[in-house]
């Protein structure tokens, strides 16, 4: 499969064979809500609104159809909730969930920020 360039100009990895990226969905939103590291409990109802408002909101799954990694844009236009799930890190998930959020989000012409939290 052929590379596409990532934001610093390096070749940016495929995806592993059978993965692809795709819209959120709202069975989804569980899944988003556990891993996430500030969950509570109203969380959910956040997760779901993010993931109705879709743009910018990106998962990738595996070929069995699992959700392996997403990246969700917050109410206020910032990207968060940015996860891919241990096992399947280091493979170049996160850099094609930013790349394909970047992309929805600059064809809509909306800015692209986010907020880093400190020693992530």
């Amino acid at each position: 499969a052929a590379s596409v360039h990532g934001m610093a100009g390096k070749a940016m990895p495929s995806l592993p064979a059978g993965f692809k990226l795709r819209a959120l969905r709202q069975a989804d939103a569980e899944l988003v809500d556990a891993r996430w590291s500030f969950r509570s409990a109203t969380s959910i109802d956040l997760v779901r609104s993010m993931v109705s408002e879709r743009l910018g909101c990106v998962g990738v799954e595996d070929e069995s159809g699992f959700l392996r990694g997403w990246i969700l844009r917050y109410p206020k236009g910032d990207l968060g909730m940015f996860h891919v799930e241990e096992a399947w890190r280091r493979r170049g998930l996160a850099s094609q969930l930013l790349q394909r959020a970047i992309q929805e989000l600059s064809a809509a012409d909306e800015p692209c920020f986010a907020f880093v939290v400190e020693g992530n």
